[in-house]
């Protein structure tokens, strides 16, 4: 190349180091068709003639080190991290016997690099040790580069997240977007996703609007993708299901477009994560699976000098989680426990404790309780619930375990009141720190408690906690398609069989039979109740009924009393599949 053989001829190597970094810069720009650059060649090229240029009469000079440095960051920028450590911890080797204020820069520079290709590959603390020092000499009076010391910020709170420091990691998202430096969509992002962890979405969905808007005139597939995930994920949490719906269906067809043009970039990775989750909780199971599965395979591909990365762990996790709402428990489980494998390696370093590894254990947990292995979903949700009560507590997530704890208290265990206790808890949560949240688990934990109440023989109160969990699903979905009518519907004619209003009970399951069928037509998932076998219990119901009415008149007291024995039996049938249901939802 041109500019590099001028580089090696030049002796003016402070002018050369600002056209190597302008020039690796233009080399990973996005073009006007909004795809990424992405010259390897031209980067490296630039790099290595600079450095190659200055490695000589000595290597003890600040432009040898610019030059490793530079090199370093492309090798960086083209996910080739041990090869950018290497250059860069040479470049900080050099650094150290110098003195003033551009080594200084270069310094937190080259810091920059070191912690971003530990933190891509997994090794945090390392990771924060680095960026932690950065940001201390970013503070001395000797130097004067504000973006720098933004991104040492930014870098520095995204490393925290993985460490469970929550605070600290706000703390930096906020410092990042301070000192004087101009607001971008990176910066913004990150922050929004600080908000999120901290299941502050309001606040989450306000970062993610701007950066969206921040990026403007200039088109980047991937960041717009990312974007329009992480909204669709938090207007779901916020139970804002049109606004989620919208979100998420432009992500899902950016991620694919994406997809065709950036292969091997670690964000592409967590937007695909991103994309399945967000349509495993839209009942889009077949696309969910596909995105994970890419996700995985991309990870795997990324990172396979470092098979244990938390990219790779997320992708395991949430395909476990998707193969329980499939019924697929043999490979629910060997995900699920791959996955908590991996990240117990992952994250050692902070005692084996991660939201994530809470999430592992949650999974684990429904999954023993649909198995009905009492021992080791017990032992599951108590690792959960024990972890979760350190990390973030009275959280949605601390709600989600507290309602499977008091699943498996009702369903396994049969103490009622232990149930009741779990169940109360998670209901609290939410009513307390999200009540403007119109979420479908706070309706899931309603259906819960009334079945509780009317194992109780509480019968008044049961009624009143499946009506509020109805009332709330209508606001929730107002179309009236969402999937856990279904099963409140059920549960509902449940509890008045149990009054004795068998025609009331009879008039819930035909609406429970209508909710399905306008949900199956309106998502195209499929429960494990059919549609013919709600019809077929409600012809049994309502002929049971009639016989015990002729029975009555007859004077046929023994007749009736079998009618009624059978009646129980379809009802505690329903009951279990509504157990079903209710579990897969």
């Amino acid at each position: 190349m041109i500019a590099a053989r001028v580089i090696e001829q030049n002796k003016d190597f402070s002018s050369y180091v600002k056209i190597c970094e302008r020039l690796i810069k233009w080399s990973l720009q996005i073009d006007e068709k909004g795809k990424r650059r992405k010259d390897p060649e031209m980067g490296n090229d630039i790099a290595r003639a600079l450095l190659k240029a200055t490695s000589k009469p000595s290597e003890d000079n600040i432009n040898h080190a610019k030059a490793l440095y530079y090199l370093g960051k492309s090798l960086y920028e083209y996910e080739l991290f041990e090869n950018a450590e290497e250059k860069e911890n040479k470049c900080l080797d050099i650094l150290k016997k110098l003195n003033g204020q551009e080594v200084n820069q270069f310094k937190v520079k080259a810091m920059i690099i070191l912690g971003r290709c530990k933190y891509n590959q997994g090794v945090f603390d390392k990771s924060e040790k680095i960026l932690l020092e950065a940001k201390a000499i970013s503070k001395t009076e000797r130097y004067y580069k504000p973006c720098d010391a933004s991104d040492v910020n930014q870098s520095l709170s995204l490393t925290q997240l993985q460490l469970n420091k929550f605070k600290e990691a706000l703390s930096n998202a906020d410092a990042a977007l301070s000192g004087g430096v101009a607001m971008n969509p990176g910066i913004l992002t990150n922050r929004g996703k600080c908000y999120m962890v901290l299941e502050d979405f309001n606040k989450a969905v306000l970062d993610f609007e701007s950066a969206k808007r921040l990026l403007g005139e200039k088109p980047n597939k991937m960041k717009e993708a990312s974007l329009k995930a992480y909204l669709g994920f938090c207007y779901l949490a916020l139970g804002k299901i049109k606004e989620a719906t919208v979100e998420i269906n432009n992500a899902q067809q950016d991620t694919e477009a994406v997809l065709e043009e950036e292969e091997e970039d670690p964000d592409i990775i967590e937007i695909h994560i991103l994309a399945g989750q967000n349509a495993t909780r839209t009942g889009q199971y077949e696309k969910a699976l596909d995105f994970l599965e890419t996700g995985l395979s991309l990870a795997e591909n990324i990172f396979v000098s470092t098979p244990d990365h938390p990219q790779i762990a997320d992708c395991l996790m949430h395909i476990g989680l998707l193969m329980i709402d499939r019924k697929k428990d043999t490979d629910a489980q060997e995900h699920l426990e791959n996955a908590l494998s991996m990240q117990k390696e992952v994250y050692k370093e902070s005692n084996s404790k991660h939201l994530a590894i809470v999430k592992c254990y949650r999974g684990l947990a429904h999954l023993f309780l649909i198995q009905k292995n009492q021992e080791k979903a017990c032992a599951n949700i108590q690792n959960g619930l024990t972890m979760v009560e350190e990390l973030l507590p009275e959280s949605m997530l601390h709600a989600q375990l507290l309602l499977v704890q008091g699943e498996i208290e009702l369903k396994l265990r049969q103490d009622f009141d232990k149930a009741e206790k779990a169940f109360n808890g998670a209901l609290k949560i939410f009513e307390e720190k999200y009540v403007e949240h119109k979420l479908p688990a706070r309706a899931m934990i309603l259906i819960n408690m009334a079945k509780v109440l009317a194992k109780k023989e509480e019968y008044d109160k049961a009624m009143e906690s499946i009506e509020k969990s109805l009332k709330l699903l209508d606001d929730i979905y107002e179309d009236g398609k969402g999937p856990n009518k279904v099963l409140a519907l059920k549960v509902k004619a449940v509890i008045e069989e149990k009054q004795g209003n068998t025609e009331d009970a009879v008039k819930s399951l035909e609406e429970s039979k209508k909710a399905l069928v306008d949900y199956q037509r309106n998502s195209g998932s499929v429960f494990l109740v059919t549609g013919d076998t709600i019809d077929q219990q409600i012809d049994d119901l309502k002929n049971l009924l009639n016989e015990e009415k002729l029975f009555e008149k007859q004077g046929k007291i023994d007749e009736k009393k079998k009618s009624m024995r059978k009646r129980v039996t379809i009802l505690e049938d329903i009951s279990r599949q509504e157990d079903s249901l209710l579990t897969a939802a």
